[in-house]
């Protein structure tokens, strides 16, 4: 089975808005992935700020990450979600 490599980094976002309010983060519980008929999810999504963040001099960066679920014998391949999932922040 060939080992694909590739840089594996957190995202990353910059929330803007008015100075000093603070927001509310929703993170997805489960995003399923897919490689032709193989599948792998990703849950226990995490983010830094947690839960709730502040905007001090109007920006933050919010990094999110979660927990790849792979199992003993998966199929190497470039897998995708084949749906868009959403991280909100929302003004408290």
């Amino acid at each position: 089975m060939p080992v694909i490599n590739g840089t594996v980094t957190a995202a990353s976002f910059t929330v803007t808005g008015q100075g000093a309010y603070t927001y509310a983060i929703t993170l997805p519980a489960t995003v399923t992935l897919t490689s032709g008929v193989n599948t792998m999810t990703a849950t226990t999504f995490t983010s830094t700020p947690s839960a709730t963040g502040a905007l001090t001099a109007g920006t933050q960066t919010l990094n999110v990450g979660a927990t790849l679920n792979v199992a003993a014998a998966q199929a190497a391949g470039t897998y995708v979600s084949g749906t868009p999932f959403s991280v909100t922040v929302n003004y408290n």
